[in-house]
This record gives structure tokens, C-alpha cells and sequence, in this order.
């Protein structure tokens, strides 16, 4: 199947998260971006949500959305439109680790979760600073 990934935030953070994971893992066809600026409203925001939906299903079988937090504007959105797409899937609460994984393997959503929460430490514990 092919899965486009699509990277929503407030801001830019979704465009400069593409550009920082294809900075490690190379130019990838299928990653995109979507920022919500900070004129837009949750109606406004759901219309380009929508229009990107039906033209990413065009090409693709399966989109994997990556929002940048769990209640946003751009993760509700998303979430608005699971219920119409049996294949759509969303992931709240992004970083740069979950977009490498998801880059690299994405055909199991909970071991890429699972494995990129794995990079999320407190470095003085690993270190014996504390």
C-alpha cells in the first residue's frame, strides 16, 4: 500500500520537521506538510484538511497523519475527518524521532510509536550527571 505521511502544526514547526527529518533520512516522496497559520480557525483549517485528504487520495491508499499536540487545531481537524476515512490514521504529539521512524517503517503504527518513544530521555540520568 502506498501511505503518504502529513505533517500538521500550528506554525511552520510541520514544514521545518520535513525539512529536518529529510535533512537525516533523505528527500521523501511521500512526507508532506501542512502548517495552520496563525489567521486560521478550526472551519478554515478543516477545509484544507479536507482538500488535502481528497488530493492525497488520489495517489495514495492510506494517509498517516502526524500532529504537532493532542487537542490543537490541527490534530481536530484531522480528527474531525476520521470517522469518513476508514484509511486514515492520526498520531498526536509529533517529534523528530517519530517522523524518522514513521519515514523508514510505517506499516506498524505502535511499534513506531513505541520505538521513537524510546529517544525521549532525560540524558543526565544516562550519564550519572544527577
Amino acid at each position: 500500500m502506498k501511505k503518504a505521511i502529513i505533517l500538521v502544526s500550528h506554525g511552520n514547526l510541520a514544514a521545518e520537521m520535513k525539512s529536518s527529518a529529510e535533512m537525516i533520512v533523505g528527500k521523501q516522496d511521500n512526507l508532506y506538510a501542512l502548517p495552520m497559520n496563525e489567521k486560521e480557525d478550526l472551519e478554515s483549517y478543516t477545509r484544507q484538511i479536507v482538500e488535502c485528504i481528497n488530493h492525497t487520495l488520489e495517489t495514495y491508499t492510506e494517509i498517516i497523519f502526524l500532529a504537532d499536540i493532542l487537542g490543537g487545531t490541527p490534530c481536530n481537524s484531522v480528527t474531525s475527518q476520521l470517522i469518513k476515512h476508514q484509511n486514515i490514521h492520526l498520531i498526536a504529539g509529533f517529534n523528530l524521532s517519530l517522523v524518522i521512524e514513521m519515514c523508514m517503517q510505517n506499516e506498524n503504527i505502535p511499534a513506531v510509536i513505541s520505538n521513537a518513544q524510546q529517544y525521549i530521555t532525560y540524558v543526565n540520568d544516562r550519564i550519572n550527571i544527577n
